[in-house]
């Protein structure tokens, strides 16, 4: 203890003679800080990284469990997978191994009735690929709709999917035919040894707007309509405020030609719960390219956008159609990623 003391009594005459010396500087006494920013940043990290790998640990677990035991010797070894370079995986992007019966439109109850091995792990579900190495989830969107599958491969994997797809864009990503509609996005930096592989289904930009009264593909207007219609028309799609004040969502499974993710479509509501004005957010893959191409896709749908600036001097682009007046400009939404925001209001 007398160590411990004498350690207290040597900070104390330090801190003192600081005092005095930032006094003598005409300075103000320094202050006691607190834990620098990026030390916090660096233990979330550290706990995110812990979270993936006990993640990855349970999915290495999952798929031993799954396998048959060795058959003739006492030993019970579990039977090694297929490598995955021998695994076809057809020339054009699909989901491949138990999960190639997966459609773009199944909903989890048709997932878990074309693919008998899926089993829930939370709201996920994970199915035994029989492939040495590699995993397999399939995540859905609010509405129980079949989001993205997500593969995680050997570091190599890279090579094998190159083989068979063909090179992937700029974006690490490949396309399926127009016909089928899928997706695939390949991570750059592996995670305890592993890359991601998420196979998604698409639409393209071009098909989410549109013609309609409301600028959208849709034929049939949603400004002004109620959330009950709304309902009727779209199901368990269209998702109720949660708070009082924050709009209604109408929910867009899979990805874009222009964004991993689904593009969100808000709806604000008046008082009387009615829809007054749509909000759509469109990602791009921070790709210049992605960027130009939606807005090249907004001005051949809608003619030639009208810049303008707004009172903090940002860019916005503005069109005016029969009905409507529609604003968009570069932002980012709370993900932090870039995206185009679309406010569309009545004219």
């Amino acid at each position: 203890m007398y160590h411990l003391a004498g350690y207290d009594d040597a900070v104390h005459a330090w801190w003192s003679l600081l005092l005095v010396a930032a006094a003598c500087r005409g300075r103000d006494a320094p202050e006691r800080t607190a834990p620098r920013a990026d030390a916090a940043v660096k233990l979330d990290e550290r706990e995110r990284e812990l979270d993936e790998r006990e993640a990855e640990l349970e999915r290495k677990l999952r798929e031993l469990t799954s396998q048959p035991l060795a058959e003739g010797s006492g030993d019970p070894a579990l039977v090694r997978g297929a490598p995955f370079e021998g695994v076809k995986l057809g020339t054009t992007v699909a989901p491949f191994g138990p999960l190639a019966p997966l459609r773009p439109s199944m909903t989890r109850k048709e997932v878990l009735a074309a693919i008998p091995t899926a089993t829930a792990a939370g709201d996920i579900l994970w199915v035994p690929t029989e492939i040495e190495g590699v995993t397999a989830e399939l995540f859905f969107d609010e509405a129980e709709r079949f989001e993205r599958l997500v593969y995680r491969l050997p570091i190599s994997g890279r090579h094998t999917v190159s083989l068979a797809w063909g090179a992937p864009d700029d974006s690490n990503t490949w396309f399926g035919t127009t016909a089928d509609h899928w997706r695939a996005m390949i991570s750059d930096v592996p995670k305890n040894g592993k890359l991601e592989l998420s196979i998604s289904t698409f639409t393209r930009f071009s098909d989410l707007i549109g013609a309609g009264p409301d600028g959208l593909a849709d034929k049939q207007p949603l400004i002004g309509a109620e959330v009950a219609d709304l309902h009727g028309r779209y199901g368990a799609r269209l998702l109720d405020p949660e708070l009082a004040g924050d709009p209604a969502e109408l929910v867009l499974s899979g990805a874009t030609d222009l964004c991993g993710r689904p593009t969100e479509l808000m709806l604000p509501l008046d008082l009387r719960g009615r829809v007054k004005s749509i909000l759509v957010l469109q990602c791009f893959d921070d790709h210049d390219d992605n960027r130009r191409s939606a807005l090249a896709t907004m001005e051949k749908q809608w003619g030639p956008g009208t810049p303008l600036r707004t009172e903090d001097d940002l860019l916005v682009f503005a069109w005016t159609l029969a009905t409507r007046r529609i604003e968009a400009r570069v932002t980012r939404d709370h993900h932090g990623a870039w995206v185009w925001q679309v406010k569309i209001t009545p004219k």
